[in-house]
């Protein structure tokens, strides 16, 4: 199944910090830090955000694909399990309805994560790695 639009978005929600980082380490001067990672928590909020009517959208266009009839409303007859499934996914999903809350949270802990787990690599890429001069 090929992602939707509201699946890629969350992908690149996750990815942004990481995105902001590499900037800011290779496009940007130092002193930047702290600017490029409130910038990295609001595009991984914003795109979290961006990504939710897709994804609602998606799901509730999957459940009224059992909706035989097309009244809006599901008899006994049209009550399969796949139905079932997919009205199950529309109805309870928690965590889409929290997700401007949560995601309040989880945007900068998420960043500063992706900036640790960075930073401790150019850390070790750089202690292994650094050519010496000759001569």
């Amino acid at each position: 199944m090929m992602p939707t639009t509201g699946d890629m978005l969350a992908y690149l929600s996750v990815a942004a910090p990481a995105i902001a980082y590499l900037f800011r380490r290779h496009l940007l001067r130092r002193g930047s830090e702290p600017l490029v990672f409130i910038l990295a928590c609001i595009a991984c909020y914003g795109l979290l955000l961006l990504s939710l009517p897709f994804i609602e959208a998606a799901i509730e266009a999957d459940m009224y694909s059992f909706d035989l009839n097309g009244d809006g409303v599901f008899d006994d007859s049209e009550m399969t399990p796949e139905a079932k499934d997919a009205m199950r996914r529309w109805s309870s999903d928690v965590g889409r309805n929290f997700a401007p809350f949560t995601g309040l949270f989880i945007a900068p802990i998420w960043s500063a994560m992706v900036y640790a787990v960075l930073a401790f690599a150019y850390l070790i890429g750089n202690a292994f790695f650094r050519t010496k001069a000759i001569g």
